[in-house]
């Protein structure tokens, strides 16, 4: 019985190796191709992956021939391969670099360290699909598909972006305008938001020469400083009221303010209208 066993084996591996082999670039065979050029150019059989094999038996071959009403004899197996070409550093590239472009279209991206498996195919119709955690930069989360399977990689992502570096030492509540430099900066790992427009702007701490300008050393630049003299109306229905007042804190238009009432000393929550004039209901 085993001795059965092994020569069915034998035979089958033979006809296998006798089998004919096409070779197809798209994703279905043709009966054409599994027989000889004269016949019908019709697909038999689809689905075919980069890369993926089939057999088919002169039985199957026959029978697809008996549909199309065509007596033939047909001689060999056949063996049909899709064509199949390595997912190359470069696809991943592009694709990586298209993905941040497309979430961050005014930055510079320079993607380093893409490690991926050697053994990944795709058609010539570029056949899988990359999908890339573009909610941060550094090391993030590159997955792979193709021929129903994943593969998951990471690989490190630079950013760059036009910005503001300090080009001299700048004091807390200094205007930054005439003390910053625009140029490539890589925010990579940078802390907060990248300054792209220094106008209006003052430091909320000292920042020493060089350093980027980001939102967490910056702040905008008040309408009246704490201090300052305000005209300060006080309104209670038909009467209204005018007096001096002194900003407890830097005023903003529009913006909640304290003052202090310089005939009384009470200290008043007030909105400031610009122009040095404060105003509040009582």
């Amino acid at each position: 019985m085993r001795l059965i066993c092994t020569l069915l084996i034998l035979l089958f591996a033979i006809n296998l190796y006798a089998a004919k082999e096409v070779k197809i670039n798209e994703e279905c065979v043709y009966l054409d191709e599994l027989t000889a050029d004269y016949i019908i150019h019709k697909a038999v059989a689809c689905g075919f992956k980069a890369g993926e094999s089939r057999y088919y038996s002169k039985e199957i071959i026959s029978s697809y021939l008996k549909e199309e009403g065509i007596k033939a004899t047909v001689l060999n197996d056949v063996k049909v391969t899709r064509a199949g070409e390595t997912v190359s550093y470069e696809q991943i590239y592009n694709e990586v670099v298209d993905s941040f472009l497309a979430a961050y279209p005014d930055i510079r991206i320079e993607v380093t360290n893409v490690n991926i498996p050697k053994d990944i195919l795709a058609s010539s119709t570029g056949d899988f699909k990359v999908t890339v955690d573009t909610s941060k930069f550094g090391s993030t989360f590159v997955e792979i598909e193709n021929n129903n399977r994943k593969v998951s990689s990471y690989v490190h992502v630079r950013a760059f972006k036009k910005g503001y570096v300090a080009s001299d030492k700048i004091a807390k509540d200094e205007d930054i305008k005439g003390k910053v430099t625009l140029g490539d900066i890589d925010i990579t790992t940078l802390r907060g938001r990248l300054i792209t427009d220094a106008s209006d702007l003052v430091a909320v701490r000292t920042i020493p020469k060089g350093r980027v300008i980001s939102s967490d050393l910056v702040g905008e630049k008040p309408s009246a400083k704490k201090g300052e003299q305000v005209k300060l109306i006080l309104e209670n229905g038909y009467i209204v009221l005018e007096t001096i007042g002194i900003l407890q804190e830097n005023a903003y238009i529009g913006k909640g303010i304290l003052v202090k009432s310089r005939d009384t000393d009470k200290v008043i929550s007030a909105v400031y209208l610009g122009n040095g004039v404060a105003k509040a209901n009582y």
